[in-house]
This record gives C-alpha cells, structure tokens and sequence, in this order.
C-alpha cells in the first residue's frame, strides 16, 4: 500500500524533474540559435540584448528544474524517514525494506548533487545575463558618444567650409 503509493508519486515527481530537465535543455540550445542569428546580423547591441534575454531564460528554466528536482528530492527524503520510523516501531526491517533504504540513500544523494549544480548554472545564467546588459550598456554608451562626436566633427567641418568660402570671397 504504502510503498506503491510513494513509488507512484516518486515516478510522477521524477518525471516532472525530467521533464522540466529537457525544458532548460531546450531553452538554452534555442538561446544559442538566437544569439547565432542576432550576431548574424552584425548589429551588437542587438546581438547582447538577444543574449541576455537567452541567459534569463536559461536561468528561469533551470530554476524550474531545482524546484522540481527539490520537490522529488524531499519526497525521497520523507519515504526515507518513514523507513526509519517503520525501523524504530518494528525494531528490524525487512531485505527489501534495507534495499529500498539504500537505494533511497544513493537517489538521495544524487538528486542533492543535480540540485546545487542546477542551481549553479541558474546562478551563472544570471551572472551571464547581468554581464551582457552591461556590455549592451557600455556599447549603447560607445555608440551614443561616437554620434556625438561624429555631429562635432560634421559641425566642425560645416563651419570650416563657412570658413574657407568666407576667405574666397
């Protein structure tokens, strides 16, 4: 009874983390598509607000996967605890009880792992994200000041041309 009900909801729940896994995958592999075809275009500003919109999301993604991942780890954290208690009221536990116990362990500290790396790359999305929105920034800068000089520039040349048609004359 109860074991079948928690492998059910195991199942269910990693299943969701798989399926939120494939999502993020999917994410970044269309980010990369994106950014390919903005740089394409040789415009950089575009090109760097394109990756950083991509690094969100890939951040987003990926933080849907710890959720889920999260989720499916505290469920076999407490299918874990309820060996233990069942241990504690019966005194011994059955083979299959210590081998599922075990195998609990093993998932346990493999979806640990998957959690702190997700969360990893989630953070380094958003790292990524925040040093695209500064180059898009810093070239937005460029960009506004290279105008500037260049309308100093045909301004000067404006008036030198005054200047040299005045002597002409």
């Amino acid at each position: 009874g109860l074991n079948i009900a928690i492998d059910a909801e195991t199942k269910k729940l990693e299943a969701n983390s798989q399926a939120a896994e494939r999502h993020a995958k999917v994410t970044e592999l269309m980010g990369n598509n994106q950014i390919t075809l903005a740089k394409l275009t040789g415009d950089v500003g575009l090109a760097l607000d394109v990756e950083r919109q991509a690094q969100l999301a890939n951040a987003e993604a990926k933080e849907k996967s710890v959720a889920a991942t999260q989720a499916e780890l505290e469920l076999l954290t407490a299918s874990k605890e309820a060996i233990d208690l069942l241990q504690q009221q019966k005194g011994k536990l059955t083979d299959a009880d210590i081998a599922q116990r075990a195998e609990l362990d093993k998932l346990i500290v493999t979806r640990a792992q998957e959690v702190d790396k997700l969360k990893q790359q989630a953070e380094a999305s958003r790292l990524a994200a925040l040093q695209s929105q500064l180059e898009a920034e810093k070239h937005k800068d460029n960009s506004d000041r290279i105008i500037e000089l260049k309308t100093a520039y045909e301004q000067a040349q404006a008036a030198l041309e005054l200047v040299i048609e005045a002597e002409r004359l």
